[in-house]
């Protein structure tokens, strides 16, 4: 692949095969002085970020496995990630020749090339740069088995009728992809405990306590929860199909559009896919740390344009959802500090809206969450919440962030609600290992590849999904757990007596081994 450093970094060539190019901004300036700019702002980030590595590399490595989204992450590929766009930057046509050339890395000259060229990561970069970016034939006949067994249109029917290009080859936002580079140092300042240019909270008022009042028909229906959905991968959209399919009363977005929740990232990866699914069902949605590393800008207006949310009457970044014998309560833990609930006016509209709740189960959701998958230790966000969640007034907890699909039991000692973290819903993370020791335990973690095993396509990346509510007229609730062709992986029914939650039923169900082999029905 032959291609500009330049433009590379500033998104102005497709190198995803989505078609999704960065505009050039109009600044009065040739398209050389832009390229010129961008390099030397990404040249300035990363030997910031290399002055960091050399200063303290194990905070540094744990910098960037938050950037990353992965806690695997080792020191080797962390400092190869920055090794790369450094001599990138001060090296680009030798960059350039390296990624172009057949002989790849032998075109590198110099020390720090030739450590850069023994570098298993670099290699890496050279093959995701050259990935072919159409489907191939032979991945067009397994993809067309696979949509004719999940009932859905073959391959040319789903990108004409449904506008869904489902092309595994299309490996965007995954740690290689180089747009990455463009927040990486707003991922710093949010560790710093900061936000940049970060917009006016939009507090609750007397006349508008952002309690939504639902009624006994909306109960009834099912309602759809899903989380870090924001990339408008082929996945995403084939989850919000399902979305405009089953057109439930609610659905709630607990957070996160990628790269950094922009005006064009928001349009593009929110507002396109879900505009079908915003005329019947009501959208509500959570800031997370991407829509807040451009300052809630494009959050804010998304959620003030009706236009774009439908028919949501969402007014701010936290609310309540009341029906006749539960409540959704979704509280705000990022914009006055990450992953944290000190606020004191949010604390005092949460403690209103439990003291108010009556014989109604309530079902806590937020962006980030109380605990994680393979974490032996609870997150801060948790003692923040202790005196709330240990009086047994929390039947759940629904959160995402964290890129990856449990359910979790519960502890009365340490957490007494279910966990179920929903992080999956368009992030490319990678697979999750079965037995990883954790704070509670998993009642069910999905492990499965994104395509099945027998299709042999991106087996290293987790299966993407959603999860459905419903709400029982006795208190009780149940979660379903649907992957993004819309099969179910697992079932689990709640009982509440006295406002304490039980387990009623767990099922669990087989992924589709053959491509004749028909998928479950759907709940």
């Amino acid at each position: 692949m032959a291609v500009r450093l330049a433009e590379l970094l500033g998104g102005y060539v497709d190198i995803h095969g989505s078609g999704d190019v960065q505009p050039r901004q109009a600044h009065g300036l040739t398209a050389q002085a832009q390229d010129d700019a961008e390099l030397v702002k990404i040249s300035r980030r990363m030997h910031g970020w290399r002055d960091r590595w050399q200063r303290n590399a194990g905070r540094t490595l744990q910098e960037l496995r938050t950037f990353f989204c992965d806690p695997d992450l080792s020191a080797q590929d962390a400092k190869a990630w920055i090794d790369t766009w450094v001599f990138a930057c001060d090296h680009p046509a030798a960059f350039e020749r390296a990624i172009a050339q057949e002989d790849g890395p032998s075109a590198l000259a110099g020390p720090d090339a030739l450590a850069l060229s023994a570098s298993g990561w670099f290699a890496e970069l050279r093959a995701y740069l050259r990935v072919p970016p159409a489907v191939s034939r032979e991945e067009r006949v397994i993809l067309d088995r696979l949509l004719t067994a999940h009932r859905w249109p073959d391959l040319a029917q789903l990108k004409a009728q449904h506008g869904v290009d489902l092309n595994p080859n299309n490996k965007q936002f995954e740690k290689l992809d180089p747009w990455w580079l463009g927040v990486a140092d707003e991922s710093l300042i949010t560790k710093l405990g900061r936000w940049p240019n970060l917009e006016k909270f939009v507090a609750h008022s007397k006349d508008a306590p952002f309690v939504y009042q639902a009624t006994a028909a909306e109960a009834a229906a099912p309602i759809a929860l899903l989380a870090d959905f924001g990339t408008g991968l082929y996945h995403s959209r084939m989850i919000a199909r399902q979305l405009t399919r089953r057109a439930p009363a609610y659905a709630v977005h607990l957070g996160d559009v990628y790269y950094a929740g922009r005006q064009r990232e928001f349009e593009q990866y929110y507002t396109a896919p879900l505009r079908d699914v915003v005329q019947k069902t009501k959208l509500f949605s959570l800031a997370e740390n991407h829509e807040l590393y451009s300052g809630g800008k494009w959050y804010l207006d998304f959620l003030r344009d009706p236009k774009k949310r439908g028919i949501s009457p969402q007014q701010g970044s936290y609310f309540c959802l009341r029906f006749p014998r539960h409540q959704l309560i979704a509280i705000d833990v990022n914009w006055h500090k990450r992953q944290r609930f000190l606020h004191p006016a949010s604390l005092q509209w949460l403690r209103d809206r439990l003291a108010e709740a009556g014989d109604r189960t309530t079902i806590l959701l937020s962006g980030s969450g109380p605990y994680g998958y393979g974490s032996r230790t609870a997150y801060t966000l948790l003692s923040d919440l202790w005196d709330t969640v240990k009086s047994d007034r929390i039947a759940a907890w629904i959160w995402g962030d964290d890129h990856y699909c449990g359910l979790f039991d519960r502890d009365d000692l340490i957490a007494p609600f279910y966990g179920s973290c929903i992080g999956h819903g368009g992030y490319p993370a990678a697979r999750q290992e079965l037995g990883k020791p954790s704070w509670c335990k998993p009642l069910w973690v999905e492990d499965e590849p994104r395509f099945p095993r027998w299709t042999r396509l991106r087996q290293d990346v987790m299966n993407n999904g959603w999860c459905q509510l419903r709400l029982a007229p006795d208190g009780g609730f149940a979660l379903t757990y649907l992957d993004w062709l819309g099969a179910r992986r697992c079932h689990a029914d709640f009982a509440v007596t006295d406002g304490r939650s039980q387990l009623r039923a767990l099922s669990l169900f087989p992924r589709q081994q053959t491509a004749e082999q028909p998928p479950p029905l759907e709940d």
